[in-house]
């Protein structure tokens, strides 16, 4: 299992380690509110991977501001 929560940096993060997340194919679970990228793109590099299945949840289900993680296996 992979989590990123890296201050709008985890595109690049998954770009630098495609060829590990592609051969490894962890779990990721990637905060996706720092940016309009990662929101509107972080699934497509994700899919271009070979991820299939996704989640989208609150990192926090009790609160309804807490941050976007995207989840993907």
């Amino acid at each position: 299992m992979i989590k990123l929560d890296t201050e709008s940096c985890e595109s690049l993060i998954i770009e630098g380690g495609k060829e590990v997340i592609k051969r490894d194919k962890p779990v990721l679970t990637i905060a996706m509110y720092h940016t309009p990228e990662d929101f509107f793109d972080l699934k497509q590099k994700l899919i271009d991977l070979g991820y299939e299945n996704f989640m989208i949840r609150r990192s926090e289900m009790t609160l309804p501001q807490a941050d976007l993680v995207l989840i993907a296996w």
